[in-house]
C-alpha cells in the first residue's frame, strides 16, 4: 500500500481528520550532504525551517493538521523543526506537554507524521531531548528514548536528528546524560545538537552543526555569517535553527528577508521562529507578512553560489547596511546580500 493511500484510509487529512487531497509520495524530500550544504533529490538545497514545536502532538492528537502544513508550504518553507518531548511550550496548548509514554504507539506514529510531512514536501527536523531532568530523569529511559527514536526515523530520507535542544540551558536544564554523546545514529543526518545563543555547539559534533541567535543584537546579519564560521570550522553543513522569535522580540520584515537571505549564501540554512511556530498554530498577520519575507529573501539566492569563495564587502557599506557579503565563483561571477540595520 503506497502512503497516500495509507493516509487516505486511516489518518485523512493529517491523523483524524476528513479525507482530503493528500501531496503524493513523489514530493518527498531526499536529503544529502555535500560538503557544508545539503541537495535534495541531487539538486542544492537551503534550509527554510519554521519552529513547529506542538505539530507532532497535535498529529497525535488526530487534529487535522492539513492546513497548517499547507499554510507553512504555499508561504515557501521546505522544512519544520518538532519536539518530541517538552512540557514549558507544548503546555500551552496541551496541559500535559508531549511525552512518548502518553501513547503506546507514539514512535510508529511518528515515523508517520514524518511521512506525512515529507508528502508534502518537508524535511522534517526531530529534536529529541528538551528539559530530559524534569520530564525523564531516568537514563534508562532516556537511551531508549533515543534508540527507539532512531529506529523510527531509520531510512526516511526527508529527516534530520537533533539530539537536544540548548543542551547548556540553565546549566544543563535540558541535557540527557552524557554518554548519549557517544551514541552517534547511523544512516540518520543528525546533529549532537544545539547550545544557547552565540555558544559554542556540544561536543563532539556529529552530522551538521547548529547555531542559535535569540536576543542577539544585530541578530539579523548573525544568522548566517556566524553559522558559516562554525561550518566552516567543522567543515560541515551549519543551520541557524533558532533565532530572534516574531512577533515579540522582532516584527521587522526587512529582518526576516535579510537574515534568511544571508543564511542562504553563507550556511546551510536558518529558521524562522515564532510565537505561532512554537504553538503549531496558523501565523497572525504580522507573523505571516514576515514568514513571506523569510521565505522570499532564503529563494532570492541563486543556489550555484553556495560553494563560492567568501567575500566580506565593506567597499559597499552604505549608512542603513549592518554588512555585505558575496560569495564569489571562480569564473568570476558572485552573488552579492546586504544585511540592514
Amino acid at each position: 500500500m503506497d502512503i497516500t493511500t495509507f493516509f487516505l484510509m486511516n489518518v485523512g487529512r493529517a491523523g483524524g481528520g476528513s479525507p482530503g487531497p493528500t501531496p503524493g509520495p513523489s514530493n518527498t524530500p531526499v536529503l544529502t550532504i555535500d560538503g557544508k550544504y545539503f541537495r535534495n533529490h541531487g539538486e542544492r538545497f537551503t534550509v527554510i525551517e519554521s519552529s513547529e514545536f506542538t505539530l507532532l502532538k497535535r498529529f497525535l492528537e488526530n487534529e487535522d493538521i492539513y492546513p497548517l502544513l499547507q499554510e507553512r508550504k504555499t508561504l515557501g518553507f521546505n522544512t519544520l523543526r518538532c519536539w518530541p518531548l517538552n512540557l514549558s511550550v507544548v503546555q500551552t496548548v496541551f496541559p500535559e506537554g508531549i511525552h512518548p509514554d502518553q501513547y503506546g504507539d507514539f514512535y510508529e506514529r511518528m515515523r508517520t507524521f514524518v511521512e506525512y510531512c515529507g508528502s508534502f514536501g518537508f524535511v522534517v527536523e526531530i529534536t529529541a531531548f528538551t528539559s530530559t531532568p524534569d520530564l525523564m530523569p531516568n537514563v534508562a529511559d532516556q537511551h531508549r528514548h533515543w534508540n527507539r527514536t532512531q529506529v523510527a526515523l531509520h531510512g526516511l530520507t526527508n529527516v534530520l536528528l537533533e539530539l537536544v535542544n540548548e543542551y547548556d540551558w540553565g546549566g544543563g536544564g535540558n541535557a540527557p546524560d552524557d554518554s548519549l554523546w557517544n551514541r552517534r545514529p547511523v544512516d540518520i543526518i543528525s546533529s549532537s545538537g544545539s547550545a544557547t545563543a552565540d555558544a559554542p555547539p556540544p561536543q563532539p559534533v556529529w552530522d551538521y552543526v547548529l547555531h542559535h541567535t535569540n536576543g542577539l543584537n544585530e541578530w539579523q546579519r548573525r544568522v548566517g555569517h556566524n553559522t558559516m564560521e562554525w561550518a566552516d570550522h567543522y567543515h560541515m553543513p551549519g543551520v541557524a535553527n533558532e533565532n530572534m522569535r516574531y512577533p515579540d522580540d522582532d516584527s521587522s520584515e526587512i529582518h526576516a528577508y535579510d537574515a534568511a537571505a544571508g543564511a542562504a549564501l553563507l550556511c546551510a540554512g536558518a529558521c524562522f521562529h515564532s510565537q505561532s511556530g512554537k504553538f503549531s498554530r496558523f501565523f497572525d498577520p504580522v507573523e505571516k507578512k514576515a514568514a513571506e519575507a523569510w521565505c522570499r529573501g532564503a529563494k532570492s539566492v541563486p543556489l550555484e553560489f553556495q560553494p563560492g569563495q567568501y567575500i566580506r564587502r565593506d567597499d559597499l557599506l552604505k549608512p542603513h547596511l549592518l554588512r555585505v557579503y558575496e560569495r564569489r565563483l571562480p569564473d568570476g561571477r558572485g552573488h552579492i546580500v546586504g544585511i540592514r540595520a
